[in-house]
Order: C-alpha cells, then sequence, then structure tokens
C-alpha cells in the first residue's frame, strides 16, 4: 500500500488548524471558529444559489436542515370512460346507475314497510294477564285473521293464547283445589 502524499496531510492539517483557532476581527474581538457541516458540503445549494456563500459579518451561517425523502405516490386506478351525452349506446351494454356509490361500498337493499299489528293480537297479550278467557278468545281471532289478511302481529296472538291458556289452568287447578278442601271440611263435620 503506498502512503499518502505529504502535502495532502499537510493541508488537511491546515484546514482542521484554521477551523479550531479563533479568528479575530478589527476591532479585536475574537470570532468562534466556524465548523463545517459535513452533510451541507453534499446539500445542494440553498435558495437557488450557485454556490455556498459566506455569512454576513457578524452573523451565524445558517444551514438548511435536511429535507427528508417524499413518500411514494399510490398509483391512481384508471377511471372508466364518461359517456358523453348525445353519444350513440349500444344496446345490451351495461348502464350505470346515477346514484353510483364509491368503491368499496356496497348497495344498501331496499327494505319494504313492515305490515300493521293486529290489534286483537295487541288486546289478546294484553288481556290474558287479567282476565284469561280474552286472551284465550282475542288470541284465536287473531290468529285467523293474520293468515287471511297477511297483517303481523302472529307471536303477539300465539303469547296472549299461551299465557290465557295458562291463566285458565291456573284458576282451575285453584277451584279444584278450594271444591276438594271444602268437600273434605264437610266430610270431617259430618262425622262429628
Amino acid at each position: 500500500m503506498s502512503e499518502p502524499d505529504p502535502e495532502r496531510r499537510e493541508s488537511s492539517r491546515s484546514r482542521s488548524a484554521a477551523r479550531t483557532e479563533p479568528q479575530h476581527e478589527p476591532g479585536g474581538t475574537a470570532v468562534p471558529p466556524r465548523k463545517e457541516d459535513p452533510v451541507s458540503e453534499n446539500q445542494p445549494p440553498v435558495n437557488g444559489s450557485t454556490g455556498p456563500q459566506a455569512p454576513a459579518q457578524g452573523q451565524a451561517p445558517q444551514f438548511a436542515a435536511p429535507q427528508p425523502p417524499a413518500p411514494p405516490q399510490p398509483p391512481v386506478p384508471p377511471q372508466p370512460p364518461v359517456p358523453q351525452y348525445g353519444a350513440p349506446q349500444q344496446y345490451g351494454a351495461a348502464q350505470q346507475s346515477y346514484a353510483a356509490q364509491p368503491a368499496g361500498y356496497a348497495q344498501q337493499p331496499a327494505y319494504a314497510a313492515a305490515p300493521p299489528t293486529n290489534t286483537l293480537a295487541i288486546i289478546a297479550l294484553v288481556g290474558s294477564f287479567f282476565v284469561a278467557l280474552v286472551g284465550v278468545i282475542c288470541g284465536h281471532i287473531a290468529l285467523k285473521q293474520i293468515a287471511r289478511t297477511g297483517e303481523g302481529g302472529r307471536g303477539l296472538a300465539l303469547a296472549g293464547l299461551i299465557i290465557g291458556y295458562v291463566h285458565l289452568a291456573v284458576w282451575v287447578v285453584v277451584i279444584l283445589i278450594y271444591v276438594i278442601f271444602i268437600g273434605a271440611l264437610f266430610s270431617v263435620a259430618s262425622y262429628s
């Protein structure tokens, strides 16, 4: 390997010494040494100048901050051709709807209005809590009307029927227990 040129070595020493030795202004005040920024040597000139500029007397040198690289731009998807007004269209060609939604959104389905609820079904459910026969009778009539007209409320009518029948069964059991209890009392009283 060859030894570096002694002249080159000397010039690099004198440059590093010039950077660290304080400079003196004509008034006798010391100016701090100017430090070279190794990044600024590789940067392009700032403000459209053609080369490095020396700072004005008494001002600190200004260096541009390194700029981060710009992020890559995503590719733009090709746009479908816009049909011209008055241009003839071929038969059988798919036509675009005027209310087209942006990509990524599905078309919302149209919902039909719900059918009205049968009034007797509501009465059957509410009435079955108070009078069992109201729930049973109105529930049966409501189921017939719902099957014939297509109204809503079949679940309400069934709930009214079930609660009405359960309520009716509870009353039947209570009455049977009462009759058996009264019958047992009379039979015991007749033996004494």
